[in-house]
């Protein structure tokens, strides 16, 4: 079922409050329901929102809303603007076959898991080696 069409953040937040008339359910509910503080939803959805929606507050509202959110594409919208988009430029990222190479090459702290755990399943003798020859590129011998 869909509750509206929304193409702005004002649209979004009237069919927020439109559904939660149609449940016939209250702020107050809602709020404890999503685990915001008292009051908090009323800021968010009011007519001049003293709050806007963010990372914290938007997926536990939707979820005690019984609501998600899809994107879909507007073929109308994009036919329009689509002359006027320019070519993005390749990044080397673009490159990576493997997701995880790409994920480990821009998260310094799950390559750095990634390789604790790949040393600890190398025998002591292979990371002597290892080790080694480190020593040997790094000391330029």
């Amino acid at each position: 079922m869909v509750v509206g069409e929304i193409r702005e953040y004002h649209e979004f937040i009237d069919c927020v409050r439109k559904w939660i008339t149609k449940i016939d359910s209250n702020y107050a509910c809602i709020n404890a329901l999503s685990g915001l503080q008292d009051g908090y939803l009323a800021k968010l959805i009011a007519r001049s929102p003293i709050r806007n929606f963010g990372r914290t507050s938007l997926g536990p509202t939707l979820g005690a809303l019984g609501l998600k959110l899809l994107l879909v594409i507007d073929t109308e919208s994009l036919a329009k603007i689509r002359p006027r988009l320019i070519k993005r430029k390749k990044h080397a990222s673009d490159d990576a076959s493997d997701g995880n190479a790409r994920s480990l090459r821009f998260n310094s702290k799950l390559a750095h898991v990634f390789a604790h755990r790949r040393a600890l399943l190398q025998s002591p003798q292979t990371r002597k080696q290892i080790a080694r020859k480190a020593a040997r590129v790094r000391w330029g011998r």
